[in-house]
């Protein structure tokens, strides 16, 4: 693949993640890794640790795509600061500890029971149900903290991205709007694809086949489109009405629901 190809492939790729990111408070992790495995051997035909190899420049990618996401939302006051570090937080701790346990333990219960529970929110989401909660834990710090790290834990023992599960727990558990829940959300994906690049950067000492060149520069790339992108999806968001948004968002649900169940 010669580079100017390479260069519109991964900026369109990156665009559309970065759309991904604003308009759902989600990483763009969902659109990069599954074209990752297919791109990263065609730019690099001899590439090896493979797996590492994407999930790193997915993580460093989805840096820009989140901070994007979490400047536009800063500008339009989409969002809410002190609740999203609170989520944040207790999510990062998630995320230094959980790896440890997940391997001790088998985690399919939990998959099957997280796959059923974002199925009945992906039909209810896309039918524009508003259920009618008699609690708001909005306020309480100590319980955003717990949320952001059950939420977190949740996250990586099922393998997937926290956004995806962050946006439906501001709705349901703390009345956020579609709007707001999505802007908020984009705090703790940044704090926590930040964090967890950097472990893998760390990690690339006991991994001698990663190549770190590729992974900045293809990051860099995609992260570029990924900044245009995201603030195309704040503007998206802020367009479109929520029930078209949400039905949107209930078909990234199921493809998520699907990768946990196959």
């Amino acid at each position: 693949m010669n580079f100017f190809a390479e260069l519109i492939i991964l900026l369109s790729l990156g665009i559309i993640a970065g759309i991904v990111s604003g308009m759902f408070g989600l990483g763009g992790g969902v659109v990069y890794v599954p074209f990752l495995f297919l791109l990263l051997p065609l730019i690099n035909p001899g590439i090896s640790e493979l797996y590492i190899t994407v999930i790193s420049t997915s993580l460093f990618a989805g840096i820009f795509s989140s901070s994007g996401a979490v400047f536009q939302h800063i500008r339009r006051k989409n969002l809410a600061i002190k609740e999203g570090l609170l989520l944040g937080a207790g999510s990062l701790i998630s995320a230094f500890i959980i790896p440890q346990v997940i391997v001790r333990i088998d985690t399919t219960p939990l998959k099957y029971f997280l796959g059923i529970l974002l199925s009945l929110v992906a039909l209810n989401m896309f039918l524009n149900k508003t259920p009618n909660l008699k609690y708001d834990l909005r306020g309480k710090p100590a319980f955003l903290l717990l949320t952001g790290l059950v939420t977190g834990a949740i996250a990586a023992a099922a393998g997937i991205g926290g956004g995806i599960i962050f946006v439906p727990v501001l709705i349901y558990l703390y009345h956020f709007n579609f709007r707001v829940a999505a802007g908020t959300s984009s705090i703790p994906v940044f704090l926590t694809m930040t964090f967890s690049w950097i472990s893998y950067a760390l990690g690339t000492y006991y991994n001698p086949g990663i190549s770190v060149p590729l992974v900045v520069q293809t990051g860099i790339i995609l992260g570029a489109g990924g900044l245009i992108g995201s603030k195309i999806g704040v503007i998206l968001l802020l367009k479109y009405n929520i029930p078209v948004i949400k039905r949107i968002f209930s078909l990234l649900l199921i493809f998520v629901i699907l990768k946990i169940f196959f």
